[in-house]
């Protein structure tokens, strides 16, 4: 091996591996090259040929470029890596390509996202109830009872709906904006689980569709009577077990 410089060349490509200066080696300058300081480098010389493409979505394909301002025609055009962001696979299986070809990035990220959507919603509607509403002695009704209760629920469930579905960043949210200790939000976990307002799924925290939030409750205290009257209104009823409905029928 040369001992200032080492040039290695393939049938593809050739690059240079250098203690020299680069610029000399780029002009085949050798001379110059040896008088150069002792610094490795690696320098990227050229290739001869293009590497062949991973499969793609129309709209990132490095052969056709998609424009707004494209005509059908043009629209339309793809290489033989491009997959139909709609579809999902290759153009060739796509049924209706001169209707997604010009789908963009920020369109198939919209409908990926409205697909995700769908199959939690479906997850979460065929998820299991809780069963039986929480015992009067569980902790979960001594927090229920709790004059903070309507603000900590409220607040849990707006953070899962609006910011994130982990377990860490809602107690967190809580810790901060209540100024409790970590063992409060996770009793309004547990709470919000006996009533069957939030489900586990996937390792993540969902409200369970239909769970009603209500508006924020009074900033009051728990004897007050806008308090009282925002509870007859604003709290979730859940639904009588059946043999409470079939007593009520009768009754009636």
């Amino acid at each position: 091996l040369h001992s200032r410089w080492l040039l290695f060349q393939s049938s593809d490509c050739a690059a240079m591996d250098l203690c020299t200066n680069p610029q000399a080696i780029c002009q085949g300058d050798e001379a110059a090259a040896s008088a150069a300081d002792d610094d490795d480098e690696v320098v990227y010389v050229g290739c001869k040929r293009r590497a062949n493409p991973l499969p793609h979505a129309r709209h990132d394909c490095p052969e056709f470029e998609l424009d707004a301002g494209d005509g059908d025609a043009s629209a339309r055009r793809h290489c033989s890596h491009c997959w139909c962001a709609v579809c999902g696979t290759p153009v060739e299986a796509c049924t209706s390509w001169g209707a997604h070809c010009r789908t963009t990035a920020a369109q198939a990220e919209a409908l990926a996202a409205a697909k995700r959507a769908a199959a939690t919603k479906a997850k979460l509607q065929a998820a299991p109830a809780a069963g039986a509403p929480p015992d009067a002695s569980s902790s979960a009704v001594a927090l229920i009872l709790d004059h903070r209760w309507l603000q900590l629920r409220f607040d849990a469930l707006s953070y899962l709906l609006h910011c994130g579905q982990d377990e860490d960043g809602l107690t967190a949210t809580l810790v901060g904006v209540h100024e409790v200790d970590a063992s409060l939000p996770a009793r309004v976990v547990s709470a919000l689980r006996a009533t069957d307002e939030v489900v586990d799924l996937d390792g993540k925290l969902h409200v369970r569709p239909g769970a009603e939030i209500g508006p924020p409750p009074p900033l009051l205290g728990p004897s007050s009577r806008p308090l009282h009257a925002w509870t007859s209104v604003a709290l979730p009823r859940r639904p009588p077990p059946a043999e409470a409905a079939a007593a009520a029928a009768y009754a009636h």
